[in-house]
């Protein structure tokens, strides 16, 4: 994930399987700033969709091969909320929208 991001930008695990991904110095218009964000998030969801393989720890034995998936909310801070649950609310309210349209996508949001 981390790969997926620019050098400023900050990768959390935020518990089981939930990250927060905050990107910093996107101080544009919100069409640029949306733009950005999207662009980012498609970086990571793509990133997270790559094969990849799944060794037993310690062994250089071939294991199995896994492709991950990933249901992504993106949400754009407009410098007047101040409060963060509310960003993560609205952020987590597009990723389980994600899921219910089926899962494996990004979504932007409502303002």
């Amino acid at each position: 994930m981390v790969s997926s991001v620019r050098a400023g930008d900050t990768v959390a695990r935020t518990g089981g399987d939930e990250f927060v991904v905050l990107l910093d110095e996107i101080d544009a218009p919100a069409e640029v700033a949306a733009h950005t964000a999207m662009e980012i998030a498609q970086r990571l969801h793509a990133s997270l969709a790559a094969d990849f393989e799944l060794s037993p720890v310690g062994s250089e034995a071939k294991g199995l091969q896994h492709q991950g998936s990933a249901s992504i909310g993106v949400v754009l801070f407009d410098g007047l909320e101040a409060v963060k649950d509310s960003l993560f609310s609205r952020a987590d309210a597009a990723m389980y929208e994600v899921k219910r349209r089926g899962r494996n996508g990004v979504l932007m949001a409502k303002a």
